[in-house]
């Protein structure tokens, strides 16, 4: 079995190599990269939890695209 590490960040171009792995890489174990740049924070009070709402959010946001891609050729 193939196994393929696709790097993901909602931009066109990742989207791109999306339907590439989807249209030629049926039966592969399939790994989601993506990277998130730290958030520097000085002198704000900011709670752990809010932090990691932030990161939730924007990975989300950023794997949409992607997602429905695979999810449109049935690959979950």
């Amino acid at each position: 079995m193939n196994k393929v590490l696709l790097a993901v960040d909602g931009s066109k171009n990742s989207m791109v190599a999306a339907a590439y792995v989807a249209n030629h890489f049926v039966n592969c174990e399939l790994t989601l990269l993506h990277i998130v740049a730290p958030i520097k924070l000085k002198n704000v009070a900011v709670e752990r939890n809010e932090i990691r709402e932030l990161y939730e959010f924007e990975i989300q946001e950023s794997l949409k695209g992607t997602l429905s891609i695979f999810q449109e050729k049935g690959i979950s």
